[in-house]
């Protein structure tokens, strides 16, 4: 069972945020972008390489010999996957709230009156946001939640804490679903020069937002991420014409951003970092997978792991020079700053 557990837990949630960058990568060397992106790519993708090796070892650690029965509250977590991405997709569609207001309002209702499930709540309306040029029908739906549900039981363990996580999961789902029934996401062109800026403007704000909600009021990630969305999504359909979908897709990947964990992103300037990378990846990733529920969470995890690789590798040099140069460390301060570096299997 601890086999079952690597094979459907760790290993999809660090294949799928690769998978993501790497073909953004890809499209970026076609595009024949600037060669300061190919240098944030390589670096990025070190990082990020850097991180998944931690948890890596932390999972194999703590979670990898240690035996798992299936519950019957598993077979209820994916019956409420099931419900809360039917109900998204229906209202975004059926009822024609839009992918990002249906989202929201599940999320938000999840988090206020069913604070037990709101976790699988908001993970299931992510599946619920995928357009129906990928999966068409119910049935489509059902299948993406039932992968995504199983994931998501067997990865409880993986990456706690990292904004997006639960968007990597429900991609899972909805690209398994749509490969096995013989569907394809849809393709749109790169943004062009001015939108890129926008882009990164707002998943900076859609961040930021989110933080101060969490601050302010409840502290729950999710009901700060869904009523910022919901807040944004409302002002813009005051506006005439509105803002472009693009724009309120990064904030709303922004939100997710905003959703991560303090141990993981210790100072708010790496979320504000984490942010401006999922922006930049979103820019190039456009002709993949778009339209695909759960490729906004995907982006904001892969930022959010990119950083968390920057923060373990700024630990493990303060170590390093500190202890060439003999200054003086607590034995505390020691075991704090070796369980963060990139080499350690016991990091929070």
């Amino acid at each position: 069972m601890s086999l079952v557990i690597l094979l459907l837990g760790f290993i999809p949630l660090a294949l799928i945020g690769l998978l993501l960058f790497s073909v953004s990568f890809v499209d970026m060397i076609v595009s024949k972008a600037a060669w300061h992106y190919s240098l944030f790519y390589i670096f990025i993708l070190f990082v990020i390489s850097l991180s998944v090796h931690a948890h890596s070892l932390q999972f194999f650690e703590r979670h990898f010999k240690t035996p798992y029965h299936w519950k019957k509250t598993d077979t209820t977590t994916v019956l409420v996957m099931i419900i809360s991405a039917l109900m998204t997709f229906s209202l975004g569609h059926t009822f024609s709230f839009g992918a990002f207001l249906a989202s929201a309002l599940v999320g938000l209702i999840g988090s206020i009156f069913f604070r037990r499930e709101k976790t699988v709540i908001y993970t299931g309306s992510f599946i619920g946001m995928t357009h129906t040029a990928f999966l068409p029908d119910i049935g489509c739906i059902i299948l993406a939640s039932i992968i995504t549900g199983i994931v998501y039981v067997f990865s409880r363990h993986s990456f706690i804490g990292f904004g997006g996580k639960l968007g990597a999961l429900s991609l899972i789902g909805t690209l398994t679903s749509g490969f096995f029934l013989g569907h394809s996401p849809v393709s749109l062109p790169i943004p062009n020069s001015d939108l890129r800026l926008w882009i990164v403007m707002f998943s900076l704000f859609g961040t930021g937002l989110t933080l101060v909600i969490k601050r302010f009021y409840r502290h729950d990630p999710i009901f700060a991420s869904s009523l910022a969305t919901l807040l944004v999504v409302g002002i813009n359909l005051l506006i005439p014409n509105g803002f472009p979908p693009i724009l309120l897709a990064a904030f709303m990947m922004g939100t997710f951003t905003g959703m991560a964990n303090r141990v993981v992103l210790p100072h708010v300037l790496l979320f504000y970092l984490a942010s401006a990378i999922s922006a930049v990846t979103m820019i190039f990733s456009q002709p993949f997978l778009e339209n695909a529920g759960g490729k906004l969470g995907t982006l904001a995890f892969i930022g959010v792991l990119a950083t968390r690789g920057c923060v373990q590798i700024y630990h493990f040099i303060y170590l390093y020079l500190s202890i060439r140069k003999q200054r003086h460390i607590t034995p505390k301060k020691v075991k704090e700053l070796a369980t963060r570096v990139p080499f350690s299997s016991s990091e929070p």
